[in-house]
């Protein structure tokens, strides 16, 4: 094999990389935004997933000669996949709420969301240790990280679950501003 042939190889196995990278990645979010309900988006997202996964397999199918562009193809996927994880963090798509059952007094905490301009909600409810008070937040996925560092200091041991919101009227949330699209419309 020459040195134009090897270049060939290499620069046809970047470009497969690349447009697999950016199809998958395109198709993450695409179905994220279709579960969220972003109707914007979703048309938009498919016609470049669709464009970037046709330079993808042109690029192949010009060249079958080397199965090193098939083992590209397929490592790009994985490679794809975990990029649009990434980019789903970095979007901050999701609304979850947080449910905290406190496990000592939870009147700190209360007053510490109050005072953050938190919104919550207070639920009675029964369990397995008898009489409990339950609080609802509802939290940007970006802003767990510090909401739970916030649980852990008032209630150390609190109950804390977590589940995705398919929408939320009304958000209560301390002194943000939306810098991202996707938030506005979420």
């Amino acid at each position: 094999m020459n040195i134009a042939e090897i270049t060939s190889i290499i620069f046809i196995s970047l470009v497969i990389f690349c447009a697999r990278i950016a199809d998958v990645s395109l198709s993450t979010i695409r179905i994220i935004c279709l579960a969220k309900r972003i109707k914007l988006y979703q048309p938009l997202l498919g016609f470049f997933e669709v464009l970037v996964w046709f330079i993808a397999l042109n690029s192949i199918f010009r060249n079958f000669s080397s199965p090193i562009y098939y083992i590209t193809y397929a490592g790009s996927f994985v490679a794809g996949s975990l990029v649009g994880m990434v980019m789903n963090k970095k979007l901050t798509l999701a609304t979850v709420v947080v449910r905290v059952t406190p496990v000592f007094s939870y009147s700190r905490l209360l007053n510490y969301l109050e005072r953050e301009r938190w919104g919550f909600i207070i639920v009675d409810g029964n369990g397995v240790q008898g009489h409990d008070k339950n609080i609802f937040i509802v939290v940007k996925r970006k802003m767990l990280k510090q909401f739970s560092e916030i649980i852990k200091r008032f209630n150390p041991h609190a109950f804390v679950s977590i589940e995705e919101v398919q929408k939320a009227q009304e958000d209560i949330f301390p002194h943000q501003k939306s810098t991202s699209l996707f938030n506005q419309l979420n």
